[in-house]
């Protein structure tokens, strides 16, 4: 207890049922309460209580305006939850101009990464090209098998089997 009444703190307005950051916080300096949103109440609930209890009214205030998500800058920022045999799984694509310096890309090691989506970019079009190809085959033996003809005379996979000197399928 202090000596003189000056330094004592008035009583704290918050709701005792909620998180102490979840409340008004009751420091003069500060009359401000944290920002709520999903990144700062994870962050703070991975905190053990004993230790959120010796934040001040500042503290908690700036770490909840620090953990405040930033807007992607991202050209193309695709994000997806997809359901497949009852768990979710999420596909994210971003896309947009480098900000890192060469010296941060070299620290990195992905100084010559101009050359590896070069290669990248060859060898999925190249694996997306032969996977085309395998779709149209298999969709021409499908097609066949099922006795189906869109055109009138021999269709021009007839041809590309008869160059592999393979039977078409009837």
């Amino acid at each position: 207890m202090p000596l003189n009444g000056a330094d004592e703190r008035p009583p704290p307005l918050v709701d005792l049922t909620a998180p102490r950051w979840q409340g008004m916080y009751s420091s003069p300096a500060v009359r401000m309460e944290p920002t709520h949103h999903p990144a700062f109440d994870r962050m703070m609930a991975n905190v053990p209580e004993e230790i959120t209890q010796t934040f001040s009214d500042q503290q908690l205030v700036a770490l909840s305006l620090a953990s405040i998500p930033r807007v992607s800058p991202h050209v193309i920022d695709y994000r997806v939850s997809i359901p497949f045999f009852g768990k979710r799984y999420y596909l994210t694509v971003l896309a947009g101009r480098e900000r890192r310096s060469r010296a941060r890309l070299a620290r990195e090691g992905q100084l010559m990464s101009g050359q590896v989506a070069r290669l990248d970019a060859t060898v999925l079009g190249v694996a997306l090209a032969f996977g085309l190809i395998a779709l149209a085959f298999g969709l021409y033996i499908v097609k066949s098998a099922l006795g189906i003809d869109l055109f009138e005379g021999d269709s021009a996979m007839h041809e590309v089997f008869r160059q592999l000197n393979v039977q078409p399928p009837l």
